[in-house]
């Protein structure tokens, strides 16, 4: 029996059957054909990215390394060939520009420097020390608030019964060497014997300076400072003072020529400073020349100001400041510096009346003393 003819429904399958075959193989090869363009594509994009990169990393290492050898500083970084430096320091900015543009492949250079740091504002400081003159006692320095300096003035003012010239300051920053009561034993050891000398405290320990009638007395005072402040350094540079007749004639001739001296070349400074004029420094040198034939002998460099507006304890600050200027420079001059003794008076002993400028001129002055 024969195969029935095939129907109409038959043969529409078969005719989508082979379109679809003919479709599936059009996509392929159009999937061929796209891979071939594509790929090649691909891969060239990526080699361009890895050669770039590479190119960044190279010139970042070059530049880095000649901003180090220029000593520059700053950190580089490259987009492409165009570099930024940052962090430059202030001032050099141009500097490292062209540092960097002249590595090999730099195409363009932004600088950015770093902002100036200012420094913190430095607060001079001083040492807190206390003059010893007749019946008074200057205590002048730095304590770091105001309950510290009244406790310290009370303290020595109770301890070694003197009339106290209060010349401290307030800063914030100043270090206390120790508590307001030691600073009262340390007025009074100091104290134990007659004379005019000065006690300076500071971290790195107390100097003692001044003199003192014979060796015996020297003693005492070193000694009772050590019982008073145990544990803390004791620096003395108290002089003995000598007698004698030869030594009394040599040092009365020195000293008529001392004030002779002075009345005719006065040591002078700038106004209201413990700078030294040309002609106060020449002053100085000539005092020094004097002053090498009786360079064993004890020198007391006193300073004195007139009255003025800002009271007894600026007056007394300057006049050991300038007193302490004529110092320094005498031994710069090459006069041994233990035996000279700086001293401010401040207004305390003025020579005329202070309501002439006569007068204040007169009470401006250093006078040096050897004994």
């Amino acid at each position: 029996m024969g195969k029935p003819p095939h129907s109409d429904r038959d043969r529409d399958g078969e005719d989508q059957l082979q379109w679809r075959r003919r479709r599936g193989d059009r996509a392929a090869w159009v999937g061929w054909l796209l891979a071939a363009v594509l790929c090649p594509a691909a891969v060239a994009g990526a080699a361009t990215a890895t050669t770039g990169q590479r190119v960044q990393r190279e010139l970042t290492e070059r530049a880095s390394h000649a901003l180090r050898v220029a000593g520059v500083g700053g950190r580089v970084s490259f987009d492409g060939r165009d570099g930024e430096v940052v962090d430059v320091p202030a001032g050099r900015g141009e500097q490292a520009r062209q540092v960097v543009q002249a590595v090999d492949g730099v195409r363009s250079v932004r600088v950015s420097e770093a902002a100036p740091v200012a420094p913190p504002p430095r607060t001079q400081v001083e040492p807190v020390t206390m003059t010893f003159t007749g019946d008074r006692v200057a205590v002048m320095g730095a304590v770091p608030d105001e309950t510290a300096r009244d406790e310290v003035l009370a303290a020595v003012e109770h301890a070694c019964g003197r009339a106290v010239v209060p010349g401290l300051q307030v800063v914030s920053s100043a270090p206390m060497p120790g508590p307001p009561a030691a600073f009262g034993e340390l007025a009074r050891a100091a104290s134990t014997v007659p004379g005019e000398r000065t006690v300076s405290w500071t971290l790195l320990g107390v100097t003692l300076t001044g003199t003192v009638p014979d060796p015996t007395s020297r003693g005492r005072i070193e000694e009772a400072v050590r019982h008073a402040l145990p544990g803390v350094e004791v620096h003395s540079q108290l002089v003995v003072t000598r007698d004698g007749s030869a030594q009394a004639l040599e040092t009365g001739a020195t000293q008529e020529q001392l004030d002779r001296m002075l009345i005719e070349h006065p040591i002078t400074f700038l106004p209201n400073s413990a700078v030294l004029t040309a002609e106060g420094a020449e002053s100085v040198r000539q005092v020094a020349q004097l002053l090498r034939g009786v360079s064993d002998r004890t020198v007391e460099v006193g300073g004195h100001v007139a009255a003025g507006p800002g009271g007894e304890s600026n007056a007394l600050r300057l006049s050991q400041q300038r007193a302490d200027a004529v110092r320094d420079k005498l031994v710069r001059q090459g006069l041994p510096a233990e035996r000279i003794v700086a001293k401010g008076f401040g207004d305390a002993r003025p020579r005329a009346d202070n309501n002439s400028q006569e007068g204040k001129a007169a009470n401006r002055r250093v006078e040096i003393t050897v004994r």
